[in-house]
């Protein structure tokens, strides 16, 4: 039994200084996350995957929001404007309440899409 304690007592030892290492997520940090998040639901709910996605680099990919083809951010990162063009293969609803919940979107444009649904920002569909 006393052999069992010790590399007991060593896993939790490694944990907690693991733990005590790992510093702390950044509001920045979880903004991003979120505008991650949010921007895949977008990028699913309306056929990117086989779609409009492979011709606008970043999407779909881990890769920062900020660098996606299309998106704007501004000097904090957060998305400010999305502007896509020449999306025919664009389809489906826009779930309800992904893109209002990008704070900082001031902007969204979709030219050639058939896209249907609510939005909070101005957005065109031809």
């Amino acid at each position: 039994m006393m052999k069992m304690i010790k590399p007991l007592c060593l896993v939790a030892l490694l944990i907690a200084s693991v733990v005590a290492v790992t510093p702390p997520i950044t509001k920045q940090e979880i903004v991003a996350v979120n505008q991650t998040k949010i921007l895949e639901t977008f990028f699913l709910a309306t056929n990117g995957p086989s779609g409009w996605g492979r011709r606008y680099a970043g999407w779909g990919t881990p890769s920062p929001v900020c660098t996606w083809k299309g998106v704007t951010c501004n000097e904090k990162d957060k998305v400010v404007s999305i502007e896509l063009q020449q999306v025919s293969d664009m389809k489906g609803p826009i779930p309800a309440g992904v893109l209002g919940s990008l704070g900082s979107l001031k902007s969204f444009g979709i030219i050639g899409s058939s896209l249907q649904g609510p939005s909070r920002a101005t957005s065109s569909t031809t």
